[in-house]
């Protein structure tokens, strides 16, 4: 990152500055084909991608949805996903991505993508707060296809 990229963000050096931002990604697909064994593959083609740096976080406070929230919530429009007959979202258990599926897609089957690697432990981050007046989301163990 470019230094005036990271001036008056908070961070996990000692002098409480940053060194790097996060990412967000959302992938779009429909799964309409079926495998051998009778479960949704993605649809050839079908996938699309939002993605920036900027903040996912909506607070209760906040009169709009989060920047991150509108770009999925336009992209979900765009394609359709309020029409799909039945709607997942799959997910790394981080509280804010729940949270945009609850305030903007509400009955979406959420999915917790648990991809084990050695050693490795699931984290959370520091303050993240998920909202509890919903349901977990149902956990798979092995990466989907």
């Amino acid at each position: 990152m470019r230094k005036e990229e990271l001036v008056d963000r908070p961070g996990k050096q000692a002098d409480g500055s940053s060194k790097t931002r996060e990412m967000k990604l959302c992938a779009m697909w429909t799964a309409d084909a079926r495998d051998r064994d009778g479960r949704p593959t993605r649809d050839e083609g079908s996938i699309t991608y939002t993605a920036a740096i900027e903040r996912a976080e909506t607070r209760a406070t906040d009169k709009l949805l989060a920047p991150f929230a509108q770009r999925v919530e336009r992209e979900a429009k765009r394609r359709g996903f309020d029409e799909a007959g039945r709607k997942v979202a799959i997910g790394d258990g981080a509280p804010w991505l729940w949270n945009i599926v609850a305030e903007c897609f509400p009955g979406t089957l959420e999915i917790l993508e648990v991809v084990p690697r050695a050693g490795a432990r699931p984290r959370r981050r520091e303050g993240a707060v998920r909202r509890r007046d919903r349901p977990r989301p149902r956990v798979v163990e092995a990466p989907l296809r």
